[in-house]
Protein backbone atom coordinates (compact mmCIF):
# COMPACT_ATOMS: atom_id res chain seq x y z
CA UNK A 1 0.00 0.00 0.00
CA UNK A 2 1.02 3.39 -0.81
CA UNK A 3 1.92 5.05 2.45
CA UNK A 4 0.33 8.33 3.71
CA UNK A 5 3.37 10.61 3.62
CA UNK A 6 4.31 9.52 0.37
CA UNK A 7 0.54 10.55 -0.77
CA UNK A 8 1.04 13.52 1.14
CA UNK A 9 4.13 14.85 -0.54
CA UNK A 10 2.76 14.24 -4.20
CA UNK A 11 -0.50 16.58 -2.81
CA UNK A 12 1.96 19.12 -1.90
CA UNK A 13 3.97 18.86 -5.19
CA UNK A 14 0.95 19.38 -6.86
CA UNK A 15 -0.46 22.28 -5.12
CA UNK A 16 3.24 23.88 -5.17
CA UNK A 17 3.06 23.38 -9.15
CA UNK A 18 -0.71 24.90 -9.49
CA UNK A 19 0.32 27.44 -7.19
CA UNK A 20 3.53 28.32 -9.36
CA UNK A 21 1.14 28.67 -12.70
CA UNK A 22 -1.17 30.88 -11.04
CA UNK A 23 1.65 33.15 -10.08
CA UNK A 24 2.67 33.02 -13.80
CA UNK A 25 -1.18 34.00 -14.75
CA UNK A 26 -0.94 36.61 -12.88
CA UNK A 27 2.43 38.45 -14.17
CA UNK A 28 1.31 37.81 -17.16
CA UNK A 29 -2.01 39.76 -16.65
CA UNK A 30 0.19 42.33 -14.92
CA UNK A 31 2.58 42.60 -18.01
CA UNK A 32 -0.53 42.79 -20.71
CA UNK A 33 -1.78 45.77 -18.23
CA UNK A 34 1.54 47.16 -18.67
CA UNK A 35 1.93 46.83 -22.43
CA UNK A 36 -1.36 48.49 -22.94
CA UNK A 37 -0.11 51.39 -20.69
CA UNK A 38 2.83 51.87 -22.36
CA UNK A 39 3.34 50.73 -25.99
CA UNK A 40 6.95 51.75 -26.05
CA UNK A 41 8.23 49.18 -24.48
CA UNK A 42 5.55 46.44 -25.95
CA UNK A 43 8.71 44.10 -27.10
CA UNK A 44 10.34 43.99 -23.93
CA UNK A 45 7.22 43.12 -22.47
CA UNK A 46 6.44 40.37 -25.04
CA UNK A 47 10.04 38.65 -24.59
CA UNK A 48 8.62 38.69 -20.76
CA UNK A 49 5.58 37.16 -21.43
CA UNK A 50 7.04 34.69 -23.87
CA UNK A 51 8.98 33.69 -21.02
CA UNK A 52 6.69 33.52 -18.61
CA UNK A 53 3.89 31.39 -20.99
CA UNK A 54 7.50 28.81 -21.08
CA UNK A 55 7.74 28.85 -17.55
CA UNK A 56 3.63 28.44 -18.06
CA UNK A 57 4.65 24.86 -20.48
CA UNK A 58 7.08 23.49 -18.10
CA UNK A 59 5.08 23.79 -15.09
CA UNK A 60 1.91 22.41 -16.82
CA UNK A 61 4.10 19.19 -18.35
CA UNK A 62 5.20 18.48 -14.49
CA UNK A 63 2.15 18.82 -13.81
CA UNK A 64 0.57 16.20 -16.22
CA UNK A 65 4.15 13.87 -15.25
CA UNK A 66 2.96 14.26 -11.77
CA UNK A 67 -0.26 13.11 -12.14
CA UNK A 68 0.42 10.63 -14.87
CA UNK A 69 2.57 9.42 -11.50
CA UNK A 70 0.21 9.34 -9.18
CA UNK A 71 -2.07 7.25 -11.69
CA UNK A 72 0.35 4.86 -11.95
CA UNK A 73 0.87 3.96 -8.19
CA UNK A 74 -2.86 4.69 -7.65
CA UNK A 75 -3.47 1.84 -10.42
CA UNK A 76 -0.57 -0.41 -8.52
CA UNK A 77 -2.49 0.26 -5.55
CA UNK A 78 -5.73 -1.17 -6.50
CA UNK A 79 -3.69 -3.94 -8.81
CA UNK A 80 -1.99 -4.90 -4.88
CA UNK A 81 -5.48 -4.52 -3.55
CA UNK A 82 -7.30 -7.28 -5.77
CA UNK A 83 -4.01 -9.81 -5.30
CA UNK A 84 -5.26 -9.20 -1.69
CA UNK A 85 -8.85 -10.17 -2.44
CA UNK A 86 -8.00 -12.86 -4.75
CA UNK A 87 -5.49 -14.32 -2.26
CA UNK A 88 -8.26 -13.74 0.58
CA UNK A 89 -11.03 -15.30 -1.71
CA UNK A 90 -8.42 -18.34 -2.46
CA UNK A 91 -7.58 -19.21 1.31
CA UNK A 92 -11.67 -19.15 1.86
CA UNK A 93 -11.93 -21.50 -0.92
CA UNK A 94 -9.64 -23.54 0.42
CA UNK A 95 -11.25 -23.80 4.20
CA UNK A 96 -14.36 -24.56 2.31
CA UNK A 97 -12.60 -27.39 0.44
CA UNK A 98 -11.08 -28.30 3.80
CA UNK A 99 -14.59 -28.29 5.50
CA UNK A 100 -16.71 -30.14 3.03
CA UNK A 101 -14.05 -32.77 2.42
CA UNK A 102 -14.28 -33.62 6.54
CA UNK A 103 -18.42 -33.38 6.42
CA UNK A 104 -18.08 -35.40 3.42
CA UNK A 105 -16.16 -38.12 5.52
CA UNK A 106 -17.93 -37.84 8.78
CA UNK A 107 -20.72 -38.37 6.64
CA UNK A 108 -19.01 -41.61 5.02
CA UNK A 109 -18.93 -42.92 8.78
CA UNK A 110 -22.32 -42.22 9.52
CA UNK A 111 -23.66 -44.01 6.56
CA UNK A 112 -21.18 -47.00 7.56
CA UNK A 113 -23.00 -47.23 10.55
CA UNK A 114 -19.34 -45.92 12.66
CA UNK A 115 -20.02 -43.53 15.54
CA UNK A 116 -18.87 -40.06 15.35
CA UNK A 117 -18.25 -37.65 18.60
CA UNK A 118 -21.39 -35.22 18.74
CA UNK A 119 -18.86 -32.11 17.57
CA UNK A 120 -18.55 -34.16 14.09
CA UNK A 121 -22.38 -34.72 14.16
CA UNK A 122 -22.95 -31.50 14.72
CA UNK A 123 -20.61 -29.97 12.40
CA UNK A 124 -22.23 -31.67 9.47
CA UNK A 125 -25.71 -30.76 10.86
CA UNK A 126 -24.75 -27.32 10.17
CA UNK A 127 -22.65 -27.03 7.48
CA UNK A 128 -25.11 -29.59 4.76
CA UNK A 129 -28.03 -30.76 6.59
CA UNK A 130 -28.76 -32.36 3.64
CA UNK A 131 -25.83 -34.27 3.80
CA UNK A 132 -26.88 -35.20 7.21
CA UNK A 133 -30.14 -36.40 6.36
CA UNK A 134 -28.88 -38.72 3.79
CA UNK A 135 -26.32 -40.14 6.00
CA UNK A 136 -28.35 -41.45 8.79
CA UNK A 137 -30.56 -42.68 5.98
CA UNK A 138 -28.04 -44.41 4.26
CA UNK A 139 -26.95 -45.65 8.24
CA UNK A 140 -30.90 -47.00 8.53
CA UNK A 141 -30.56 -48.72 4.76
CA UNK A 142 -27.11 -50.37 6.10
CA UNK A 143 -28.26 -51.70 9.41
CA UNK A 144 -31.99 -53.20 7.81
CA UNK A 145 -30.12 -55.19 5.41
CA UNK A 146 -27.42 -56.45 7.88
CA UNK A 147 -30.57 -57.26 9.77
CA UNK A 148 -32.11 -58.83 7.04
CA UNK A 149 -29.10 -60.89 6.10
CA UNK A 150 -28.73 -61.79 9.79
CA UNK A 151 -32.54 -63.56 9.60
CA UNK A 152 -31.61 -65.32 6.07
CA UNK A 153 -28.38 -67.04 7.52
CA UNK A 154 -29.41 -69.56 9.23
CA UNK A 155 -31.27 -70.59 6.60
CA UNK A 156 -28.58 -71.13 4.20
CA UNK A 157 -27.02 -73.12 7.17
CA UNK A 158 -30.56 -75.56 6.91
CA UNK A 159 -30.30 -75.49 3.72
CA UNK A 160 -26.49 -77.11 3.88
CA UNK A 161 -27.60 -79.33 6.48
CA UNK A 162 -30.12 -81.08 4.96
CA UNK A 163 -28.69 -80.53 1.33
CA UNK A 164 -29.67 -78.52 -1.45
CA UNK A 165 -32.84 -78.16 -3.60
CA UNK A 166 -31.67 -79.22 -7.31
CA UNK A 167 -34.13 -80.05 -10.19
CA UNK A 168 -34.63 -83.56 -9.44
CA UNK A 169 -35.02 -83.29 -5.96
CA UNK A 170 -37.72 -80.51 -6.93
CA UNK A 171 -39.58 -82.90 -9.60
CA UNK A 172 -39.56 -85.64 -7.26
CA UNK A 173 -40.94 -83.38 -4.33
CA UNK A 174 -43.72 -82.47 -6.88
CA UNK A 175 -44.61 -85.46 -7.96
CA UNK A 176 -44.72 -86.68 -4.06
CA UNK A 177 -47.20 -83.84 -3.25
CA UNK A 178 -49.21 -84.95 -6.61
CA UNK A 179 -49.21 -88.91 -5.66
CA UNK A 180 -50.47 -87.72 -2.19
CA UNK A 181 -52.79 -85.48 -3.05
CA UNK A 182 -54.18 -88.50 -5.56
CA UNK A 183 -54.16 -91.39 -2.41
CA UNK A 184 -56.39 -88.75 -0.23
CA UNK A 185 -58.59 -88.46 -2.95
CA UNK A 186 -58.12 -84.50 -3.46
CA UNK A 187 -57.40 -84.96 -7.29
CA UNK A 188 -59.61 -86.17 -10.12
CA UNK A 189 -58.59 -88.47 -12.11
Amino acid sequence: MIKADVIKQLNMKLREIHTDQSVICKKRAEIRKKMLEDPANSKDYAKEINSLDLSYDAKGKALSAYKAYINDLMNVQNEYANLLARRKAADNEAKKAKLEAKCLKIARKIANGVKVSSEERNLLMQYDPELYRLAEELAMMVKRNKENQDETEPMSDEIEQYGTVTAETSAGADMGAIAAEGMTGGGQL
